[in-house]
């Protein structure tokens, strides 16, 4: 907890001076005070410390980074195993009638799973031909997190490079295909193993 009140001590100073009327462009609420000293002579503006352009951006990194590199041991810093994830592709369309012929397409080899995700999935990601790039379990809906991290009554997760589906979710309904997946491994403790295509 003593870096969180160092961050806070930090973050409420700069955002002081970031915020003073003279940083805000406001000179007329400080022009009234230039005048006034025992001899009524006029007063020069003091200078009013100023944060970096990066400190004003309010970016964690720009405001905190020189506090973390001041604590860095580059012999432990790699970071640790990314743990449980995986990367697929899906075509996302509103009813079951439509996917269920567009998967008999890709299967009779008529189409790819990425021109038909191109062609016909209502997801943004078909910009990307249905590619959703590198994901958690939690980040998906729990129906698609079941299609790809979970595993069937007899223990067995759905295969890696295979056309799963339909899926249906709140969204509609899914054709999923997991390029890679990594997965706690059973025989070594903290250990993952990776499934490709």
């Amino acid at each position: 907890r003593p870096m969180m009140k160092v961050a806070i001590v930090v973050v409420l100073a700069a955002s002081a001076n970031a915020f003073s009327p003279a940083a805000l462009g406001h000179t007329s609420l400080t022009k009234g005070l230039s005048h006034v000293s025992s001899n009524r002579q006029p007063v020069k503006a003091s200078f009013v410390p100023m944060p970096s352009p990066s400190l004003r951006a309010g970016t964690e990194m720009d405001m905190f980074g020189w506090l973390k590199d001041a604590f860095i041991n580059q012999e432990f810093a790699d970071p640790p195993a990314e743990g449980v994830k995986a990367i697929a592709r899906h075509i996302l369309v509103k009813n079951l009638e439509d996917i269920t012929e567009i998967k008999a397409k890709i299967d009779s080899g008529a189409m790819t799973m990425e021109d038909a995700a191109s062609q016909y999935s209502t997801c943004p990601s078909k910009a990307q031909a249905g590619s959703l790039g590198s994901f958690k379990p939690g980040m998906m809906v729990a129906e698609f997190d079941q299609a790809v991290f979970g595993n069937d009554e007899a223990g067995v997760r759905n295969p890696v490079g295979v056309i799963l589906g339909p899926v249906e979710t709140k969204f509609g309904y899914h054709l999923i295909r997991i390029e890679s997946r990594n997965m706690a491994s059973k025989a070594v403790n903290g250990a993952f193993t990776e499934e490709k295509m």
